[in-house]
């Protein structure tokens, strides 16, 4: 896949494209629906697919402080566009001028004079320009000014009727359901980071070493827990993991917030390791224990649970 971060610099569109425009952040079920969309319309053209795509989220320019934790970094939203089968990405950096942008404009620079749009493929629910005020009726009336046709598309519900969406996504992390948040992802959810020195707790006190993974704070993660997860490292390889989510509460005292991950079976060193936790199933509450006995316990117990649902 292409990938393009200044659209000035654009070219090889002169034979026209189809263009989906959006964050995409997690490229959920929902997401994908407009994509297969986009493949039908450019195979029928025989035109390049093209995602526009925001860095940073809108939201944390428009409402500062106040935008929401991704489901993923750029990196990964590249990655699973790429797989995705997207020809090329344009990333547009968001910022102030762009967001007071309006939707004329836009629809004029970007998507006719840049990309020669044919045609424009969005979720039913599209929003552009200054304070959104373009929608889906107002992209139709700018591609007959401006020569594309648009296609919105029907917003995709779950199994319970309500619409995917990732903001429904981020509230079951906050609750811990990962089980459901998978649902609606079509895959685990996951996070990646590094390896770094904890405290050394999990191997020198409880036999049970972990690796502390460094996740960006910019990602959401599923609320303090345990939960059954895979571990891939940076090589490749996968193992089962108890992974413990959260200040330990049996040894409070103000400490940060961490991803330990367990894994079972694994021996070797991980620390610089760039791991990537998919979360399979949620076990437990986080919660302290009268003695570090009883907590081994607990543990011994959780990771024979995990080793049964990922054996």
């Amino acid at each position: 896949m292409r990938v393009c971060r200044n659209i000035e610099k654009l070219d090889g569109f002169e034979g026209g494209s189809v263009v989906t425009i959006g964050v995409y952040d997690g490229l959920h079920a929902g997401h994908r629906k407009i994509l297969e969309e986009l493949h039908r319309q450019g195979e029928a053209r025989g035109v390049p697919s093209v995602a526009l795509t925001f860095d940073p989220h809108p939201d944390s320019v428009v409402r500062p402080g106040s935008g929401p934790l991704l489901l993923c970094s750029l990196e990964a939203r590249l990655n699973l566009l790429a797989a995705a089968g997207v020809d090329t990405t344009v990333i547009l950096h968001f910022d102030k001028e762009l967001a007071s942008e309006g939707p004329d404009e836009f629809a004029r620079l970007v998507l006719a004079d840049s990309l020669h749009t044919a045609v424009v493929v969005v979720g039913a629910d599209f929003r552009f320009g200054h304070k959104r005020a373009g929608d889906v009726d107002r992209l139709s009336e700018l591609g007959v000014e401006d020569g594309f046709d648009v296609v919105g598309v029907e917003l995709e519900p779950d199994d319970s009727g309500e619409t995917i969406s990732s903001t429904r996504i981020r509230q079951m992390l906050a609750t811990g359901d990962v089980t459901r948040a998978a649902a609606l992802l079509g895959r685990y959810y996951e996070v990646s980071g590094v390896v770094e020195k904890g405290h050394g707790r999990g191997g020198s006190l409880l036999g049970f070493p972990t690796a502390n993974l460094a996740v960006a704070g910019e990602i959401a993660l599923p609320s303090d827990g345990v939960y059954a997860c895979w571990y891939t490292t940076g090589s490749g390889s996968a193992h089962a993991a108890a992974v413990a989510l959260g200040a330990p509460p049996m040894f409070a005292g103000g400490e940060a917030r961490t991803v330990e991950a367990y894994l079972i079976d694994f021996r070797g060193d991980l620390y610089g390791d760039v791991g990537t936790l998919r979360f399979v199933r949620r076990l437990r509450d986080q919660r302290a224990f009268g003695s570090t006995g009883e907590l081994v316990e607990q543990m011994d117990s959780d990771v024979a649970t995990v080793r049964g649902l990922l054996s």
